[in-house]
């Protein structure tokens, strides 16, 4: 037990408990490339046995992790330029929805709640009131204050922001935002940002309960939308 645990140190201090468990699953599944010969040792988990399905895994790990960035990249790219919504935009969109659900369902970490949280939206396909996220917004401020006792530098700069108490949506480029000012936009979007992340991780925590993509979630949303649109543009020609 000894050596196995100093294996996972040194050769896979990348993975987690629940990734390592995850990735003999798979293995055991035939749903990554591991050779039959090293799936033979199935129930000792000696370092011979699980060294060829981490490695296997990795492989597996990096693409999709590859997948997501690339995604995102995309995407700012596109925001930057101001492209508007298009086919190819529509396309991006997908591949960051399921990289990041993907990548949640692994337990591994993941990039642009914000944005993802902000498809969603648009998409009318976030389930929660104003009530709701009002209180994840509670929470997010809750999380930032006891990191801030705990003397984390970025929630005690968050914090120190938040209580300047300035409207940060009256603050324009054009007025020359003063110091305090700047600190306190940081400050609220960190907030925003945070805030999203935790509506879009409560989301995607219901979906793996029920046992349903994201996508189809997302699909179902947006059709809902062009029929009800297609419908009051019917109903106004009558």
């Amino acid at each position: 037990m000894d050596m196995l645990l100093t294996f996972l140190k040194e050769y896979a201090p990348d993975f987690s408990a629940r990734e390592i468990n995850f990735a003999v699953k798979q293995a055991i599944a035939g749903y990554i490339n591991v050779a039959k010969e090293d799936m033979e040792h199935y129930q000792e988990f000696t370092a011979k046995y699980l060294q060829p399905i981490l490695s296997s895994y990795r492989v597996v790990r990096g693409k999709l992790m590859s997948k997501y960035t690339d995604a995102c990249l995309e995407f700012e790219l596109m925001e930057a330029k101001k492209l508007e919504r298009s086919g190819n935009q529509e396309e991006i969109n997908t591949k960051l929805l399921e990289g990041a659900f993907e990548n949640f369902k692994l337990g591994l970490n993941w990039l642009g709640s914000d944005r993802v949280f902000d498809i969603l939206w648009q998409g009318k396909a976030i389930p929660f009131d104003k009530t709701k996220m009002q209180e994840f917004e509670e929470l997010t401020m809750a999380e930032f204050k006891r990191l801030e006792k705990r003397g984390d530098k970025n929630a005690c700069l968050i914090m120190e922001g938040m209580r300047l108490n300035i409207p940060v949506e009256k603050i324009t480029d054009q007025n020359k935002p003063s110091f305090q000012e700047k600190m306190a936009i940081y400050s609220h979007n960190e907030i925003v940002k945070a805030t999203k992340n935790k509506a879009v991780t409560n989301l995607f925590s219901r979906l793996v309960k029920e046992d349903k993509s994201i996508l189809t979630h997302y699909q179902e949303h947006t059709e809902m939308i062009k029929n009800y649109m297609t419908d009051n543009q019917e109903n106004k020609k009558v």
